[in-house]
């Protein structure tokens, strides 16, 4: 039988297990006794404070070790953060125990947990934070980066934790609220700022803790994101609230009093406007009225004269006169026709009667209209028109006064010997193209935009030519009344192109 191992082998064999466990501990340990001789230190602890054999003797004093760390600059701190001298060079167990952190290099940083034993000795056991450190210290320098960019932001900003408690803010955000200072605070509640501003009335009517209770169901909830919020100040503030990932709330606050200002004197300067557009168009609606009656009676007397029809008139001056007045009357007739076209149309009160109608029909009527005065000018009329075109659905009335007004203007600014052609076409998209072009002194590029205002002309228009600057601005405005668009091409010394567009589906297939 194998023999039963002494009580003194059997501790050797416990020692030295134990002595394996503590070595192979992810902590360094080391025990010393009531002397401050080094009973014994692991391999960890050996190396945090590379320790060679000699030094890491048995028997070693405390005092060896402590220089060593000395030596090193090593410094250490209590829980609260303070530097203290409690682990000197001195072996001191009351002054020893407890709980440290000691900076023995640049890159290793020590949390050292040290117990008195019962026979008056120390066993310290030690940990390695360096990454713990150097991960608070990032954050720290990422916190004081963040407060520094939020101090510097021109808007106001808070950033609140998921209970509404302040985490950050800068001084903006103080200014824009109109709060006292203290007023928001590191970890002060939300509550509080919304109390005083509902007391001041910035949260409208109500009574103060129901106010409260309905801003911190807002603030929680997140149910406005995005809004506008004036205070009993006068200041109007836009918010942008937006939540963290852990639930926390980020606020952004910036004085928009002017902007909203702006918007109200132009709202108020709009409703002026339309207003005074209004009393325009009324005005020039009866103005019309009450002209149109006695020119029609003018132009009558004048046919009358004319036609002689009661007899001649004796002298052939009376004859021109008749026929300047009948000329003049009916040129104003049409000037104040062209006026409360416009006038109807920036009322909203001019509408289209629309109907199935061949355009190439309309162009001949037209052309015929023309075909006199075009001869009495000089100037070739032509006209290019396809065979066979569909029918358009469109307001035939609008659309001769539209060609007629084009024609018009065509004639008055071609020389002598000069042409006009009406052409029309379909565009690649299938939609009706109408042209009229002259062979005139074309518009400058620059001129284009202001020829198509009401009373515009171009800079090398003449004012000894007839017209107002109506025409081409009421049949813009009749062809966009009609879904289409007039475009102009023209350069000096090239001649005019008016082109109306209509819209595709206004054409009748089949």
């Amino acid at each position: 039988m194998p023999k039963k191992p002494s009580d003194a082998a059997a501790a050797r064999a416990n020692r030295s297990h134990l002595s394996r466990v503590i070595n192979e501990m992810p902590v360094g340990v080391a025990f010393y006794d009531d002397a401050g001789k080094l009973v014994g230190g692991n391999a960890l602890w050996r190396e945090y404070h590379r320790l060679d054999t000699q030094d890491a003797a048995a028997g070693t004093a405390y005092e060896t070790h402590a220089r060593t760390g000395a030596n090193r600059a090593a410094r250490v701190y209590d829980t609260a953060g303070w530097e203290t001298d409690a682990l000197s060079t001195e072996f001191q167990p009351d002054a020893m125990e407890g709980r440290f952190t000691a900076q023995i290099d640049e890159s290793l940083w020590l949390d050292i947990r040290n117990r008195r034993t019962s026979e008056g000795g120390v066993v310290s056991v030690q940990s390695d934070i360096s990454e713990q450190v150097a991960r608070q210290e990032r954050l720290g320098n990422e916190q004081s980066i963040l407060q520094s960019a939020i101090a510097a932001m021109p808007s106001g900003i808070s950033v609140k934790d998921p209970q509404g408690r302040y985490m950050a803010f800068n001084q903006k955000i103080v200014e824009l609220f109109d709060l006292p200072d203290g007023m928001i605070r590191v970890n002060g509640p939300f509550e509080d700022v919304a109390r005083y501003q509902a007391a001041r009335g910035d949260h409208g009517d109500g009574s103060v803790e129901a106010l409260v209770s309905r801003e911190v169901d807002i603030l929680q909830t997140l149910d406005i994101k995005v809004y506008e919020k004036t205070l009993a100040t006068g200041r109007t503030l836009e918010l942008r609230r937006s939540k963290l990932p852990d639930g926390g709330i980020v606020t952004i606050a910036a004085d928009v009093s002017d902007r909203v200002a702006h918007q109200a004197a132009l709202q108020k300067a709009k409703l002026e406007a339309e207003q005074a557009s209004r009393a325009k168009t009324r005005f020039l609606a009866t103005m019309s009225h009450e002209l149109r009656t006695p020119l029609n009676a003018v132009i009558g007397f004048s046919d009358i004269m004319l036609s002689q029809t009661f007899g001649p008139l004796g002298s052939a001056r009376y004859v021109d006169y008749a026929e300047n007045i009948n000329s003049a009357g009916k040129h104003l007739l049409a000037v104040i026709d062209d006026i409360l076209d416009i006038s109807k149309i920036e009322a909203g009160k001019l509408e289209l009667q629309e109907e199935v109608v061949p355009l190439p029909a309309i162009i001949a009527a037209c052309t015929g209209m023309m075909a006199d005065r075009a001869q009495r000018a000089g100037v070739y009329l032509r006209t290019r028109v396809p065979e066979h075109f569909p029918l358009v659905r469109a307001d035939p009335v609008r659309l001769r006064q539209i060609i007629l007004n084009l024609l018009s203007n065509a004639l008055k600014f071609s020389p002598e010997d000069g042409q006009v052609t009406l052409a029309l076409r379909r565009d690649q998209g299938g939609a009706p193209v109408i042209e009229v072009s002259d062979s005139g002194p074309g518009i400058d590029p620059a001129d284009i935009p202001r020829v198509l205002e009401p009373f515009g002309q171009a800079g090398n228009t003449t004012r000894n030519r007839e017209g107002t600057g109506l025409g081409l601005s009421v049949s813009r405005e009749l062809a966009e009344l009609h879904g289409g668009r007039l475009e102009i091409e023209s350069e000096l010394g090239t001649g005019t192109t008016v082109r109306i567009l209509l819209r595709r589906d206004c054409v009748v297939e089949g």
